[in-house]
């Protein structure tokens, strides 16, 4: 996400407003599931 587009949604529906970042949250997680993978957690 670049500045520009981050405020193009600000100006579009408000703020505050929360973005998320789909590839960051997907890393994330996978290194969340990777912590726990010994433990045999599920992760929903």
């Amino acid at each position: 996400m670049t500045p520009d587009s981050l405020r193009a949604i600000a100006d579009t529906v408000g703020t505050p407003t929360y973005v998320y970042d789909a590839n960051v949250t997907i890393e994330q997680y996978k290194k969340l599931h990777q912590a726990f993978n010994p433990l045999d957690v599920k992760l929903h």
